[in-house]
């Protein structure tokens, strides 16, 4: 955390892009060879930041920047926070079909991925089930790190997974979010998520799968 502190305090001026970048890519490398995995979580969805720069540097593109600029600034409130001993939110959300509530056994999932130390909040519709599905999701989404979508047929179909599936593939083109597939069938994973590692689902051996998913959550 020392050398973290100390790239935080040498932070060039905004108007020096170059060297903003050379910063920026010294804070990834820190932040993924330190021991809090929030922050090495953060790193590796900062790498794929740093594409957006370059492009930037080859075209032009503004938007390009500005949505950069966005992470950027929002890595290192995340980072000054760890530095400072401040907690940190490491949230995930659930997404799934209530018809695979028992067989994916969701409840108990949310429960001991909470009763890890790193991990606040799990988020899924059951727990908060008054509220409106549209309004769960704007709420809880955007405030997550990673999102599990169990895959199935069911899911599929679900009118409310599509919704939230659609906003997490866009949080994730904006590095905002990682996205995890759990599966029992990988024809059932959903065209626009196969490219994203995921885990596979084994119900016979439900402690073995936790620990699978565990180590995918904090994959280095």
């Amino acid at each position: 955390m020392e050398k973290i502190s100390k790239l935080l305090q040498s932070r060039p001026q905004a108007r020096l892009f170059r060297d903003q970048l050379f910063w920026l890519v010294d804070v990834i490398y820190a932040c993924k060879a330190s021991s809090n995995r929030v922050l090495i979580e953060e790193a590796k969805l900062m790498e794929k930041v740093l594409g957006k720069l370059g492009e930037f540097l080859k075209t032009g593109n503004q938007q390009a920047l500005e949505e950069a600029t966005v992470r950027i600034q929002q890595f290192a409130r995340i980072v000054k926070a760890a530095v400072t001993g401040t907690k940190l939110d490491f949230n995930i959300f659930l997404s799934y079909s209530t018809v695979d509530t028992d067989f994916y056994r969701i409840k108990e999932i949310a429960k001991k991925l909470e009763a890890h130390p790193e991990i606040t909040n799990v988020y899924y519709w059951e727990k908060d089930s008054g509220q409106n599905i549209i309004e769960y999701m704007e709420d809880n989404l955007e405030k997550s790190k990673v999102f599990i979508l169990f895959c199935s047929q069911h899911s599929r179909d679900s009118k409310s997974v599509k919704l939230e599936r659609g906003a997490a593939i866009q949080l994730s083109q904006e590095e905002r979010i990682r996205l995890l597939p759990v599966f029992v069938n990988p024809s059932e994973i959903p065209l626009l998520i196969k490219p994203f590692l995921g885990v596979e689902y084994q119900q016979e051996k439900f402690d073995d799968f936790i620990q699978k998913l565990l180590n995918e959550i904090f994959r280095s």
